[in-house]
């Protein structure tokens, strides 16, 4: 350590500065512009992922006079090769549905319902069961209606 004429300690210069010179700094500051203009070049950037998705659709209707006397929770879930992709609640006011993206593939849909026992704080098993296969196209819109008859079970209709 050194001292300045002000009496600040004045340390050395580390190793790695010894040798910058303004010829060095030139020759790095003409190479960075160089290869910054040609960054932006070399063709187009792919198509984000979301572009690329499929879009899965699916409402269930009521069908039959019959109801579940403590009411019911409906979903439906989308497996490929027997494993759960996705399993959502299907939610809204006289019209339940959902929107699900999928990457493209091959899948089954699947849909049940969990009635209530008691009240809706604990369900009892899942019943009313029915699936169907489906082929989900990149950028495509399946729309998949589950016909729902309670204690007779559902069907699903579906129309790419």
């Amino acid at each position: 350590m050194l001292l300045g004429a002000s009496g600040v300690p004045k340390w050395p210069a580390a190793a790695y500065n010894r040798h910058v010179t303004a010829r060095s700094v030139l020759a790095a500051l003409v190479g960075l512009g160089t290869l910054l203009p040609l960054a932006g070049c070399g063709g187009s950037q792919p198509a984000p992922r979301s572009a690329h998705l499929a879009k899965l659709h699916v409402r269930q209707e009521w069908v039959g006079g019959s109801l579940y006397i403590e009411g019911s929770y409906s979903y439906v879930r989308v497996e490929q090769d027997e494993k759960k992709v996705v399993q959502v609640r299907l939610k809204g006011g006289k019209t339940l549905e959902a929107t699900l993206r999928l990457v493209p593939g091959s899948y089954r849909l699947v849909s049940f319902q969990r009635p209530c026992d008691g009240n809706c704080g604990l369900l009892d098993p899942p019943t009313d069961r029915c699936s169907r296969a489906f082929e989900a196209k990149a950028g495509g819109l399946l729309e998949a209606t589950v016909r729902l008859s309670p204690g007779k079970g559902c069907t699903i209709a579906a129309d790419a």
